[in-house]
């Protein structure tokens, strides 16, 4: 759906291809039956990169590895963070706390990162409440209730309890919220989240309405796009290239959302 609008503008013809492993490639690839491969979600292997060869390939949004020698267009994860905090220092709060079960996933590594480096220059207080490290399955993204409580309960154990929150992803914010209801923290009163995401499916689905960064999924896709029509046009210029596209605060308005850049 997203990449209509260059559908419109470039003729592509795109197909969906799926693999079990990151050692395989499937095999319209591996039988060169395209003219370029847009690359999500687990980095392949080494092994498995080897054998694109020369096939004009870019990799897009998250999960890849800092080490990751190809193209690139991805969010502005250290934006992302660095906005959060800011927005949260603007707000009037001392003390923040970062909250993510996922801290395994490249991006929410990379955003816990900045949040707390923002935060430590704005002179704030910050605490990192991550849970435990472990491989990402992007089938399963959505942790167990248990997991929220137990990152709920280490937020109240601080003392004093940090007023602003930054979720680096949503998909797990409405299991917090519930989990810090259940704590007896209400919103707005006890807290003010920012949310490092925002999917309107589940962003609408909330019992509030906090502020969010929109990663701009419709740029991201139309950048992809045209960077791999680029390469494969340019297929004898070398060097990595790497487009970032950053974030755009949205901001709960009544029953709407208002997008500000």
């Amino acid at each position: 759906m997203q990449t209509q609008h260059s559908n419109d503008r470039q003729r592509l013809e795109l197909s969906v291809l799926f693999t079990d492993t990151p050692d395989d490639l499937p095999r319209a690839l591996a039988e060169r039956q395209v003219d370029g491969v847009i690359i999500q979600g687990m980095e392949p292997s080494p092994a498995c990169l080897a054998k694109l060869g020369d096939l004009p390939n870019v990799w897009f949004m998250t999960r890849r590895s800092q080490t990751y020698a190809g193209d690139f267009v991805e969010p502005d994860n250290d934006a992302n963070g660095r906005m959060a905090a800011n927005y949260l220092h603007l707000h009037g709060h001392k003390s923040l706390a970062v909250i993510a079960a996922d801290s395994g996933y490249s991006a929410v590594g990379w955003r816990v990162k900045a949040f707390v480096e923002q935060a430590k220059e704005l002179g704030l207080t910050v605490h990192s409440i991550l849970g435990k490290t472990k491989p990402v399955n992007f089938l399963e993204i959505v942790p167990v209730h248990e997991e929220s409580d137990a990152l709920a309960k280490r937020f109240c154990q601080i003392g004093p309890r940090p007023t602003g929150i930054y979720i680096p992803v949503d998909h797990f914010c409405g299991s917090l919220f519930r989990s810090l209801r259940l704590a007896g923290l209400k919103s707005e009163r006890d807290f003010e989240a920012i949310l490092g995401n925002y999917n309107p499916v589940i962003y609408h689905n909330l019992d509030h309405l906090p502020p969010a960064l929109d990663i701009n999924l419709p740029t991201l896709v139309r950048k992809v796009v045209d960077h791999l029509v680029w390469r494969i046009d340019n297929p004898k210029i070398i060097g990595r290239i790497g487009i970032t596209v950053a974030p755009s605060l949205v901001v709960a308005t009544s029953q709407n959302s208002q997008m500000i850049a």
